[in-house]
């Protein structure tokens, strides 16, 4: 199973105004690695489309909130709609598991559950 974690990097926050300036990709199946960045002109849905081929599932980081929309507002690439396993939001997740409020660190045994993640199953 291919997984791959993206993460994009802009000029701004609107992607009205702004433009994404970097797209990077770490892919794996466990046994192989392989990281891609397409920087500035490489920047092309068909580049994405074509580094993401064979992708099972697609993690993000900020993805639900702004990484998805920024990419399909910037290159017409609706990830959520063009693959099967999509999970975003993992911020939200990160920032729980450091702290509960602010300046207290999370110590229980248990981890906190996402309240910001997208899982999409299309089957």
């Amino acid at each position: 199973m291919l997984e791959a974690y993206l993460d994009i990097e802009t000029t701004g926050l609107s992607s009205t105004y702004d433009g994404i300036t970097v797209i990077g990709i770490y892919l794996t199946d466990g046994s192989h690695h392989r990281f891609v960045q397409l920087v500035g002109e490489e920047v092309t849905g068909a580049n994405l489309l074509r580094t993401l081929r064979g992708v099972d599932t697609i993690y993000t980081y900020n993805g639900t909130g702004f990484d998805l929309p920024f990419i399909n507002a910037s290159l017409g690439i609706d990830l959520v709609k063009d693959f099967k396993h999509l999970y975003g939001g993992f911020k939200g997740t990160a920032l729980r598991f450091m702290a509960r409020t602010s300046g207290e660190r999370n110590t229980t045994a248990e981890p906190l559950k996402p309240r910001n993640t997208l899982s999409i199953d299309k089957t």
